[in-house]
């Protein structure tokens, strides 16, 4: 069972690679806009156009090979209802990505969407059990 699930947390484009999608990020930042009072202009206004590449030890693993080698699981008791129960997930202890933002500049302006980043990667974070796991600091480029 915790094969399954593990395999069911991963986001994989065609090539097989970890991605972050999206719709993850898109939240994260709506997310860290609400810690501005922005959550709705955020919604509007901040968009990531493509999913990211996750790079991390082993990105070039096909799955697989990512199970096997055991460094990328994370198993957890949570309470569900009740009860304990045990979730498996991906995980990557030290991680990178490149995510491009745009944003409608009558909502936001640059300095306002690094500020959402900086956000979201101290105190939100992406993917699952966040904040604790999946926060990151940002860095601005271009």
């Amino acid at each position: 069972m915790a094969r399954i699930e593990w395999y069911a947390s991963l986001y994989q484009n065609k090539e097989g690679r970890i991605i972050l999608p999206t719709m993850m990020l898109e939240a994260a930042l709506v997310n860290g806009a609400k810690k501005h009072k922005l959550g709705q202009q955020a919604k509007a206004g901040l968009f990531v156009e493509a999913h990211t590449l996750l790079e991390f030890e082993g990105c070039e693993l096909a799955a697989d090979a990512l199970w096997e080698r055991g460094e990328n699981i994370l198993t957890v008791a949570c309470n569900i209802q009740r009860s304990k129960v045990m979730r498996t997930r991906f995980i990557a202890e030290t991680w990178a990505t490149n995510v491009r933002v745009t944003y409608d500049d009558g909502l936001f302006n640059a300095a306002r969407v690094i500020d959402v980043m900086e956000v979201v990667g101290l105190q939100v974070g992406v993917g699952t059990w966040r904040p604790r796991h999946g926060r990151f600091l940002s860095e601005a480029v271009g």
